[in-house]
């Protein structure tokens, strides 16, 4: 296993995003992989503070136009796009899956009030990581940033 190191800033609530993001972490941990819940059980599991900060869900139609207007961006542009976009909690949850989960958390403390170092568990130095990089924006972090891999 390969470690990654994470940095996610706060500003001046790092005990209350790392508190936040172990409870949602632990709901996710007591979910059965072959039971896995749907989106209307989901929406009773997690807190509502966590729930109203995905975006909402785009319909059929949406998503296909918006996929046809993100393929003609240029790699930029699609990174950009895709983070205004913001998560949905259907897609997001896709990620956090334990039969599809490309990491798992191998440690988080504080530093200071500012500042949460993060290390990932990972078979490959490159992974999916915009899933543990949202829960951490959404729980109260400025940011979350890979600092290495080793």
């Amino acid at each position: 296993m390969l470690k990654t190191y994470f940095i996610a800033k706060c500003t001046g609530n790092s005990a209350e995003v790392l508190s936040r993001v172990e409870h949602i972490l632990l709901i996710l941990s007591e979910q059965n992989a072959s039971r896995w819940p749907d989106t209307m059980a989901w929406q009773n599991l997690l807190p509502v503070w966590f729930t109203e900060r995905f975006a909402p869900e785009m319909t059929h139609e949406q998503a296909l136009e918006w996929l046809k207007e993100w393929r003609s961006m240029s790699s930029e542009d699609k990174a950009l796009a895709e983070q205004q976009k913001g998560w949905d909690l259907f897609n997001w949850l896709g990620w956090f899956h334990p039969d599809k989960r490309f990491w798992s958390l191998g440690s988080a403390s504080i530093k200071d009030a500012n500042v949460i170092e993060v290390t990932l568990l990972t078979a490959e130095d490159i992974f999916p990581s915009g899933a543990i990089q949202w829960l951490f924006i959404a729980c109260g972090a400025i940011s979350f940033a890979k600092t290495r891999s080793e």
